[in-house]
């Protein structure tokens, strides 16, 4: 048989499309029913989101470099992403674009701890990638670009760990300087890093378990399994869709707030206490789901 040939599976087609006129009018329906136990919390996150767009259209961001402006970018689309991804009853999904959003959190901070040195840091380690980038494949990266990638290369290679994350060379010279953390840790990692800028509680708490959805632990089979049985269709569990909606919200505030608290706008307080309002109504809700 032929790998197009249709016309001996047209009565797989027939009953195909069959069972596509039903779906295309019974699945939407079901959707909205199902998200009628977690509309609360999925109201807020949708609000937090709309509420980074206005901060983005305002002029309280008008400050903000392009490293700022990038992890506000990834940030507010993040938000949306794990928003359609929990709305859809894709809580596994959003649990992997959680964990990114809870990273970038952490980068933010560590960055405006040191702002000029790190930021520059950050955005300069994009030669370093692309080097190596090219050192693979050539045609990764166009003909043009080459030269300038190699000169900025030589230029700054010596600030990095060309093995590891952009700010692994940076974060060693800081553990050298801290008997605990240097003793405590074989090398500059991410755990480190949250160590660093205080937030080893939430690595703590958090990072494992999403570590494991991300990297498809049976653990959380849960995700996948309704009433017993694996389906294809979304599993909406409501505990993980609240939580995860107010993480989401309480880590795209630590990234805005510090970014935000740098702006001379006379507003940017104001916005601050509105984004922390957003945030606690979702950890309430949160709270009291799981009780």
């Amino acid at each position: 048989m032929e790998l197009y040939d249709l016309f001996s599976l047209g009565d797989v087609e027939e009953e195909f499309k069959r069972y596509i006129l039903n779906i295309e009018q019974t699945f939407p329906k079901w959707l909205e029913e199902q998200n009628e136990e977690h509309d609360t919390a999925l109201y807020l996150l949708l609000t937090y989101y709309y509420f980074l767009n206005y901060l983005a259209d305002s002029e309280v961001l008008s400050h903000a470099d392009q490293g700022s402006f990038l992890l506000a970018s990834k940030t507010s689309t993040d938000v949306y992403a794990i928003y359609s991804c929990l709305k859809s009853g894709c809580v596994h999904q959003a649990s992997i674009i959680l964990r990114s959003l809870f990273e970038t959190a952490v980068t933010t901070k560590f960055i405006y701890g040191d702002l000029k040195y790190r930021m520059e840091l950050f955005l300069n380690y994009k030669y370093i990638e692309k080097h190596l980038a090219i050192k693979k494949d050539k045609r990764i990266i166009p003909a043009n670009e080459h030269a300038e990638i190699g000169r900025m290369f030589e230029q700054i290679k010596h600030q990095y760990n060309l093995k590891s994350s952009w700010y692994s060379k940076h974060l060693w010279g800081i553990m050298e300087q801290d008997s605990k953390l240097k003793h405590k840790y074989r090398k500059a990692n991410f755990k480190a890093l949250c160590e660093v800028v205080e937030m080893n509680g939430d690595y703590d708490k958090l990072y494992g378990a999403l570590s494991m959805t991300v990297h498809g632990s049976p653990v959380v089979d849960h995700l996948f399994v309704s009433k017993g049985n694996f389906t294809a269709a979304p599993v909406f569990n409501s505990m993980q869709i609240i939580t995860t909606s107010s993480l989401a919200i309480h880590y795209a505030h630590t990234v805005f707030r510090y970014i935000v608290e740098h702006s001379e706008n006379q507003s940017a307080k104001k916005m601050i206490d509105y984004s922390t309002w957003l945030s606690y109504a979702s950890a309430k809700v949160a709270k009291e789901a799981n009780f």
